[in-house]
């Protein structure tokens, strides 16, 4: 079975990018003792400096998954973002849907030797020998599902926006590649500043997109209202199109 990965990845990574203007060292704290046993190394726990080096501890802790996301309810529970609600909401409904057809359509394929495949001659439909797949999932949350999304403080307009902005500048960051500097000099970042981050980032892993993080960071800096079509015009220009088709989805 090929299981797509790339929803999981780009749920955490979102995740992670909002989450983090959320939570101070106070939450961070709070979040390593309620995993302190699950993680069960002091060592480990001192490294988890962030929300996304916990996440990447838990999953190899096995209590983070593709199917079993709990651990992002539980945390969203702290956060309590609107933006994360949507984010988790949106990714199990997409897990719900593709998973389960995907390993269902696997055991309508098989062939199970000396068993003859029995078929509703009526309503011509194959009736699965197979137990249907089902995510897991956390029960006691669901039953008070209702709860905790109603007591989400509500978010100010400049807060969706940056949140918005971090949406987009972690996704398209992971693919700009070596378009960044061309892009951000469309965005009218002054050379001296792209040769300061190339100089600071290109002997790094994932180099690129660390130097394009640290443009945006310059452009946003500026506060322009405009960003959403000089970024999308930007990368058009800079041949990028299926970046600014991205921006387009997330923003519009």
């Amino acid at each position: 079975m090929t299981v797509d990965m790339q929803k999981y990845t780009e749920l955490l990574q979102d995740f992670s990018a909002i989450s983090q203007a959320y939570i101070n060292q106070e939450t961070l704290d709070k979040l390593k003792a309620r995993y302190k046993e699950t993680i069960n190394s002091k060592r480990v726990l001192e490294n988890i400096v962030n929300i996304d080096s916990l996440l990447k501890v838990l999953e190899k802790r096995g209590v983070l998954q593709y199917n079993e996301i709990s651990v992002l309810h539980q945390i969203a529970e702290i956060v309590q973002n609107s933006s994360i609600d949507d984010l988790i909401v949106n990714y199990e409904h997409w897990s719900t849907e593709n998973f389960t057809t995907e390993i269902n359509d696997l055991y309508s394929c098989a062939i199970v030797p000396g068993v003859e495949q029995q078929t509703n001659t009526s309503s011509n439909k194959f009736e699965p020998k197979m137990p249907l797949f089902r995510p897991n999932v956390n029960l006691e949350y669901s039953a008070n599902h209702s709860s905790v999304y109603s007591s989400t403080t509500p978010v100010s307009r400049a807060d969706r926006e940056k949140e918005l902005q971090s949406l987009v500048v972690n996704r398209i960051s992971r693919k700009i590649g070596r378009y960044w500097a061309d892009v951000s000099r469309r965005l009218n970042i002054e050379e001296a500043y792209i040769e300061d981050i190339e100089n600071r980032y290109i002997e790094e892993t994932h180099s690129h997109e660390k130097m394009f993080k640290e443009a945006l960071k310059i452009y946003f800096s500026e506060k322009n209202s405009n960003w959403k079509r000089d970024l999308m015009t930007a990368l058009e220009s800079s041949k990028r199109k299926d970046l600014k088709e991205e921006v387009e989805k997330i923003v519009y």
